[in-house]
């Protein structure tokens, strides 16, 4: 039988924090479910995890690749998963017991494309537990969200998580929607498009997830690649958009405004040849789709282009600043 929901993870060198990931998945009060874990080439004891764990519970189906990335994995998952709802759990971190259950029930009663929760931060350094709701919250309050698609781009940008989430599967498959490959930060391109096109949002205001922070490992670490990353999806959807019908003013003048926010996350980092490629690039996707924009934020994004133009970096990052 097709299982109801999938639950999708993404594993790389996770030996240390996948078991408890796992068991937590084993000890959910819902039970129609299939687990699909991606091993992208992972070099530790991740694949005897796996191995072990499948052997104990006949839900886990496990994928081996070589090493591409998490964007690629995720999108393997896309591709591997059966279920009528998605869930991805990443690797190190873990769930409440009643997770899917409560976001199933959620889903089904309320016709959702989309359920989200709120959740906990775990810091694998002093082991303290606090919870997070400081973007969710505004939205959790309304059922549903009446959004307009200006605030639908902020939420999915707001929500660049794609863990802590249950999203119908039609979404995906007739939204087409996928992870940007060759990236990191790949969940925020998919996020956006992702609330764009959902028809209905559910927000609960419950804490059913836990996310480990404190890693060395883990990507978010990496600061420049991290806002390299960002700027690149952001670049991504600026031709995306348009070719999906979005080419709205209030649409563009909240992904410039983030293009231009992505920019100044470079002024206490060291910029490398990658990153002084995608800032120009950067620059270019505002010179360019400015035109989308309303009268007052097209002059004001005309300016700032004339202002940057053969400048280099540090008047770029000058400008942006002053631009908020």
């Amino acid at each position: 039988m097709t299982p109801q929901i999938s639950v999708l993870i993404p594993v790389y060198n996770a030996e240390k924090y996948l078991p408890q990931c796992l068991q937590s998945l084993a000890e959910q009060t819902y039970t129609d479910f299939e687990i699909i874990a991606v091993d992208d080439g992972s070099t530790d004891g991740s694949p005897e995890v796996l191995q072990s764990f499948a052997v104990r519970d006949k839900r886990l189906r496990i994928v081996r690749q070589k090493n591409a990335g998490v964007a690629s994995a995720r999108n393997r998952l896309l591709k591997e998963a059966r279920g009528k709802y998605l869930a991805f759990v990443d690797a190190d971190d873990w769930v409440k017991p009643n997770y899917l259950e409560k976001l199933y029930a959620a889903a089904e009663t309320e016709g959702a494309d989309i359920v989200r929760i709120l959740f906990e931060e775990y810091n694998e350094r002093d082991k303290s537990c606090i919870p997070c709701d400081r973007r969710y919250r505004t939205y959790a309050a309304h059922r549903p969200v009446p959004f307009t698609p200006a605030e639908r781009l902020r939420a999915g940008q707001d929500d660049t998580q794609v863990w802590g989430k249950l999203i119908a599967r039609a979404l995906v498959i007739g939204g087409q929607l996928g992870f940007c490959t060759g990236a990191v930060a790949e969940d925020v391109s998919f996020e956006i498009l992702l609330y764009l096109q959902a028809r209905h949002i559910i927000f609960l205001n419950e804490y059913l997830y836990v996310y480990r922070v404190g890693v060395d490992t883990s990507i978010t670490a990496d600061k420049p690649a991290m806002a390299r990353g960002i700027l690149q999806n952001l670049c991504f959807l600026c031709p995306e958009l348009e070719r999906r019908g979005f080419a709205l003013p209030e649409i563009y003048e909240v992904l410039l405004r983030l293009l231009v926010k992505g920019i100044r996350r470079f002024r206490r980092l060291s910029p490398d040849a990658r990153d002084l490629e995608v800032i120009e690039k950067t620059r270019k996707m505002i010179e360019k789709y400015r035109f989308y924009c309303y009268f007052g934020p097209r002059w004001k994004y005309g300016w700032f282009v004339r202002l940057t133009n053969g400048g280099g970096l540090e008047r770029m990052i000058f400008w942006s600043r002053l631009l908020r």
